[in-house]
Parts: structure tokens; sequence; C-alpha cells
């Protein structure tokens, strides 16, 4: 199978990293100092991973399996992560609600009984996507693939826990 490969995707196909939703690559503008630290610690991971697969290496013998933890680490704080990032974004839409029921408290009882509708009507959608992607990174042979997945698939699981806990 080429690199592109995996479940769900033809072989051959350019597969486009672009899966997950959130901003892996560095704190936001309007990130709290918390979130920075995340993205601090989790970049010194990353970089521990490139020093054990580094010829002198003085744990070159258990270096798959301390990579294995130190990954099942960088899982956890990219939910933290993306958990931050839906909080930041939930607290403005909050805001946006609060204000629109001051200006008109019919209208936005209307809107919050739509959202919460459709909340509802697609969820089943959303647990069914996370379960395909679970089972993309299981059956996936690349590892970039494998962990873009499971990223992917924790994301929605944090959405769907802070939709549901406004409701």
């Amino acid at each position: 199978m080429s690199s592109g490969s995996g479940a769900g995707f033809p072989p051959n196909s350019p597969y486009q990293l672009s899966v997950s939703q959130g901003n892996y690559y560095g704190p936001a503008f309007n990130a709290d100092l918390d979130e920075r630290m995340l993205f601090k610690y989790r970049n010194g991971l990353l970089d521990q991973i490139g020093a054990l697969e580094a010829e002198d290496s003085p744990y070159r013998d258990k270096a798959d399996e301390i990579k294995k933890n130190l990954k099942l680490i960088m899982g956890f704080i990219d939910r933290q992560i993306y958990e931050r990032q839906v909080l930041r974004e939930k607290n403005r839409e909050l805001k946006k609600e609060a204000s629109e029921r001051l200006i008109n408290p019919m209208a936005a009882a209307m809107r919050q009984e739509r959202k919460q509708f459709r909340l509802l009507t697609s969820m089943g959608g959303r647990l069914n996507e996370m379960n395909r992607m679970l089972a993309a990174a299981k059956s996936s042979d690349n590892d970039t693939i494998k962990y873009d997945m499971m990223r992917r698939a924790l994301e929605i699981s944090v959405e769907l826990n802070h939709r549901i806990s406004y409701i």
C-alpha cells in the first residue's frame, strides 16, 4: 500500500491531513496561559520522540515502547488543547446568545429551540462519524493518518460533550 492509502482511501489517492478541526500548530492570538503551556509541553514531547529516534540514543532498545507512551500522552494533551478551543468558542457563542436574548427574547427562544432540535437530530450522525474515524485509525497502516483520525474522533467526543452539557 502507498502512504496515502488505508481504510476508506483508495490506493494512490492524495490524502490531505486536514481532518482535524482544531488548531494544533501553535497557540492562537487570544489563547490563555494554560493553552500556551499545553502547546509548549506537547512540543517538548515531540522533541523527546525525535531524540529517541536518534542513532546515539541510550534508550534505543526500548524506543518503541517509550514512543508509544509519549504518543498516548500527546493524545491527552491534544484533547486538552481542543477542549480549550471549544470552550473559548462556546463562551463567545453564549455571549452572543445572551445579547440576542436582551434584544429580542421571543426570537432568541425560538432560535435556541431550533438549535437544540438540530443538535439532537444530528447526534447520531456525529457518533457514526466518530465510529468511522476510529475504525479507519485502527486499520490504517500510516501513523500520520492514524494519529489524525484518532485526534478527530477525540474532537467529536469533546464537541458532543460540550454541546450536551449546555442544553
